[in-house]
């Protein structure tokens, strides 16, 4: 069963390849060719480098909480989370973060672990994805990876099949909160086209929710 922390007593870990399977040491081998490290663990003191990820425009297009869940790291790490922060090996710098975590979700029944993984270096998401998995079984016990994106996130849809994911499920409607009938989903968005619909005030985007997988270490 996984163990995932609680609160900011996990002493940072930076991955190495001891245990990894040969994808896995192949991915920390390609971050670390640009400079860049995996640190298994979060402090205090990196979620203000975090925060200042989460409010860049193109992960609140897609991942508007981040900023909440970093802005009160307490409660969210309470939920039990094995957070990976991804950073320039000679500064330490934060330049992406990504976490596991047990959140059961009735689309994938059979992958209650969900994960997320941002970045802001080019061409290190897959890299990422794949040392964030493994680096997930190797510290924390975890196996069973889910996730949900966006369909008009095409960028991380690449990005995660490159690293293996498979769609299980996609969602386009769900039932309104007040009347009960499907209705298509529709989505805030911070760079709105001319066509997209204004409701209470705020642009949306008709959009698809993805629902996929990771298959388990072979």
């Amino acid at each position: 069963m996984a163990n995932f922390p609680t609160d900011f007593s996990m002493e940072l870990l930076p991955l190495t390849e001891a245990g990894l399977s040969p994808r896995g040491q192949a991915a920390l081998g390609g971050l670390a060719a640009g400079g860049l490290e995996v640190v298994s663990g979060i402090r205090e003191a990196d979620t203000l480098g975090i925060l200042a990820i989460a409010v860049k425009e193109d992960v609140r297009e897609f991942c508007p909480n981040d900023a909440k869940r970093f802005g009160n790291p307490e409660r969210w790490l309470a939920k039990g989370r094995g957070a990976f922060l991804l950073r320039t090996i000679e500064t330490e710098q934060i330049v992406g973060y990504s976490w596991v975590g047990t959140e059961p979700c009735e689309e994938l029944p059979d992958h209650p672990t969900t994960t997320a993984f941002r970045t802001t270096v080019k061409g290190t998401g897959t890299n990422l994805v794949i040392a964030t998995l493994e680096g997930a079984r190797a510290v924390h016990g975890a196996e069973d990876f889910g996730l949900e994106t966006w369909a008009t996130n095409g960028r991380a849809v690449k990005t995660y099949v490159k690293a293996g994911a498979h769609l299980e499920y996609a969602k386009s409607e769900e039932p309104n909160k007040e009347t009960g009938k499907l209705e298509p989903i529709m989505r805030p968005t911070l760079r709105p086209r001319a066509h997209d619909p204004i409701i209470d005030g705020k642009r949306r985007r008709y959009d698809t929710r993805l629902f996929m997988s990771f298959p388990k270490a072979a």
